[in-house]
């Protein structure tokens, strides 16, 4: 059996650790949370004080979450996952009012769920993923973690796996005054 990486990256927020679980309990996937390598030290981070948050070298995530990997699929879960390589992309994608409901209940500081937000508007992990194929856009907003564990299968089991993907999520229109709001407060 080919070892089969699956990066599930998005914005804080949008589901990806939930999903990630789904996904080894439907797939019996091999599940690498980069979170996790990193409290349990096997990754190295610095501190933003002034941002309040890890700062950490991707490269440096990417060597620990590969050490980990088993035959099989292996699932990456990390907000910056669509930094490293792998053979799917998915991108978890939710409405900006409703990420920003679920930051707050978080209770991170306002800069930090303003950051947050303010990436999702722009697409920023879309963005930062320019080049790569083999990419699915997904909207949690209102979708159950089994409903976009089906369309993450699904690609799985697409042979040819080689997607041209443009974006078809677009939320910078319709969450401009939501992204002036929060830029006053």
């Amino acid at each position: 059996m080919k070892n089969t990486v699956v990066c599930i990256s998005g914005t804080p927020g949008t589901g990806k650790s939930e999903i990630a679980k789904e996904l080894e309990n439907l797939l019996g996937a091999n599940v690498i949370s980069v979170n996790s390598l990193l409290r349990k030290g096997y990754i190295i981070c610095e501190w933003d004080v002034k941002r309040k948050t890890k700062v950490v070298n991707v490269k440096e995530a990417e060597r620990a979450a590969r050490k980990c990997m088993k035959m099989g699929i292996n699932i990456i879960d990390s907000h910056y996952s669509h930094l490293m390589k792998c053979d799917l992309l998915v991108i978890l994608r939710t409405r900006p009012d409703i990420l920003l409901k679920r930051l707050e209940k978080r209770r991170w500081n306002r800069a930090k769920i303003y950051e947050n937000v303010l990436a999702e508007i722009l697409g920023e992990i879309f963005i930062e993923s320019t080049g790569k194929k083999n990419i699915i856009e997904i909207d949690t907003s209102c979708r159950r973690p089994k409903e976009a564990v089906r369309i993450i299968k699904s690609s799985l089991n697409n042979h040819s796996m080689q997607m041209k993907y443009r974006p078809k999520i677009e939320w910078t229109i319709k969450y401009t005054k939501l992204l002036l709001k929060m830029g006053s407060v």
